[in-house]
């Protein structure tokens, strides 16, 4: 009798450390190296894949330019500042920064988008008619 009562408490104190295991971990919040990315493409491909990745992706677009490389878009009631900057003729940077500069947002939101960019980095950009 003592027997199975040791095992029950040994079980019963084994518990609370089960549990904790099986609780899901908090969302990851994103960092500013995980909105960087560095692409080996020309500046203009990769405008077009991420003004494309923007829109897939469904996030709202507020703004654009593409003479100076930005897309403003809004996701989530946050709203984001995506860069694309031109490092030589053969390699582009891509930035991602969230408009009120606080990084408290989901690490998916620029993960998607360099997602879609690196699924589609071979396709040909043409023009819609």
């Amino acid at each position: 009798m003592r027997f199975l009562f040791i095992i029950a408490l040994i079980f019963c104190m084994q518990m609370p450390l089960i549990a904790e295991a099986q609780t899901p971990e908090p969302q990851a919040f994103a960092t500013y190296q995980s909105c960087l990315r560095k692409y080996q493409m020309p500046f203009d491909k990769l405008f077009y894949l991420a003004l494309a990745s923007v829109n897939a992706n469904k996030y709202e677009i507020l703004e654009m330019q593409s003479r100076s490389g930005y897309i403003l878009f809004k996701t989530n009631e946050k709203e984001f500042l995506l860069s694309v900057m031109k490092k030589d003729n053969k390699n582009s940077l891509i930035k991602i920064t969230p408009a009120d500069n606080s990084y408290a947002f989901s690490v998916v939101i620029p993960q998607r988008i360099f997602s879609y960019i690196d699924l589609n980095f071979n396709m040909p950009i043409q023009e819609s008619r």
